[in-house]
């Protein structure tokens, strides 16, 4: 993606807000934002900077929260509408609502939504729900999953969930974007102590991703990677990347209907492949010195 200027002042906004130099209401009229605007510079961050990203979600609005969030999605309330029970117009009125004020606000926001639409947005948007249900909720990393501990959320293996989409999938009628919430049977990682773990399921037109937010930073190692693509039993790629606004990493399986797996995913960069995520270096040099054949040292 080539970056614009108008994009890399608005980065610098973000900067500004984050440290302060900026009230809220200022970055809004600076920034300035049109209906349809769901922050196309956080594209630009998303897989450079965690930190950055996580800091600006954690003190903007909600409504603001939720638009980034559908940005980096792709997501528009038209095409949410048709796969949980509530309309666009509903969508939209709890983000317009919720956009003014954040936690610095003194103004206080009395939820009118109701709670199971806030239930359906934490996962299609990606969002611990308190940063959806509270406008003053406080910046911290913790693993809060409540959004997938209803009676609505499924609980199945992994190669069951995979077999009913790929069903879904092959439907002639059926929608071209779906995503909901499951609870995967952990039977392939030792360390931790869920016996479940919570998923964000994305079925799009020619593919789809499974989400799984790991519960132990050792269910990252090779053994148990190798295992996991292997028996998922068709084409895959399998990455690594920071939860947002959370403590954990997720682990992002992609599988194509037709095994094309280069497909256009904004927070799925190439780096987070779990091969490079375990073994890439960032020091240039060295990584060159490996990839040699035959290295010649010289004392």
């Amino acid at each position: 993606m080539k970056i614009n200027k108008i994009e890399v002042d608005n980065i610098k906004l973000i900067q500004q807000l984050i440290k302060k130099e900026i009230s809220f209401p200022g970055y809004l009229k600076k920034r300035g934002l049109s209906k349809y605007d769901n922050l196309k510079e956080l594209k630009y961050i998303v897989n450079n900077n965690q930190y950055l990203l996580d800091g600006f979600l954690s003190i903007i609005s909600i409504g603001l929260r939720c638009r980034a969030m559908k940005g980096l999605f792709d997501l528009i309330d038209d095409e949410i509408e048709l796969f949980i029970d509530f309309s666009s117009s509903q969508i939209s009125d709890f983000i317009r609502k919720n956009m003014e004020y954040n936690g610095e606000s003194e103004v206080i926001s009395h939820r009118t939504t109701s709670l199971e639409m806030i239930y359906d947005l934490a996962i299609i948007l990606d969002l611990p729900l308190r940063y959806i249900e509270n406008t003053s909720t406080e910046y911290e990393m913790i693993e809060s999953f409540t959004e997938y501990k209803i009676p609505k959320i499924k609980k199945m293996k992994l190669y069951k969930l995979i077999e009913e989409v790929l069903i879904e999938m092959n439907q002639i009628s059926r929608l071209k974007r779906r995503i909901f919430g499951v609870r995967i049977k952990n039977n392939f990682f030792d360390a931790g102590d869920s016996r479940h773990l919570c998923a964000r399921v994305d079925i799009r037109e020619n593919f789809f991703t499974i989400e799984i937010h790991l519960d132990n930073k050792a269910n990252i190692n090779y053994s148990e990677l190798i295992t996991l693509e292997e028996s998922i039993g068709m084409k895959n790629e399998i990455y690594i990347r920071d939860a947002f606004l959370r403590t954990n990493q997720k682990l992002c399986i992609l599988i194509s209907k037709d095994n094309s797996i280069e497909q256009n995913i904004v927070y799925l960069n190439k780096s987070f492949l779990w091969r490079n995520v375990l073994f890439e270096l960032k020091d240039e040099k060295l990584t060159k010195l490996l990839k040699e054949k035959e290295i010649n040292f010289f004392f």
